[in-house]
């Protein structure tokens, strides 16, 4: 019977390691695409954050096809890993969900916390405006 509770052990522990291990691979080609990208809206999310589930649930995928995603795609970003490089100048998140409109490597404006879907949109827009002559539209600097 110990030798199954170890076996059990052993195992438990690489399912652990290899999922830490993927956690890490999905961060690190995360922060390649940050630092790639000028434009885009930057979400610190947590594992045990009921709040950013609450957001997956409810846009999530979805957000890629809205004009706003078109904008500003949308990176995760890990609450507990590093910034990437480029971006170690914005000021750290202090809880998860927080949401970072990032123009030319800039911080615009930042949206603490998941209130819900139209609260969501509608603190989003406060900081994206479309023009009726373009497809693509800009970003408000912050005052």
């Amino acid at each position: 019977m110990n030798n199954k509770l170890t076996r059990r052990r052993y195992f438990i522990g690489f399912v652990f390691g290899l999922a830490s291990a993927l956690i890490c691979f999905d961060n690190d080609a995360a922060n390649a695409e940050l630092s790639e990208a000028s434009n885009f809206l930057l979400m610190i999310t947590s594992d045990s954050c009921p709040w950013c589930e609450a957001f997956e649930e409810e846009i999530g995928d979805g957000y890629r096809l809205t004009e706003e995603g078109k904008l500003l795609p949308l990176a995760r970003l890990d609450y507990f890993h590093e910034m990437p490089t480029n971006l170690r100048h914005i000021s750290p998140a202090i809880m998860t969900p927080t949401f970072i409109v990032i123009r030319d490597g800039d911080e615009v404006c930042r949206i603490v916390g998941y209130p819900g879907a139209e609260l969501f949109w509608w603190r989003l827009s406060e900081f994206v405006e479309f023009s009726n002559q373009f497809d693509a539209g800009f970003i408000k600097r912050k005052n």
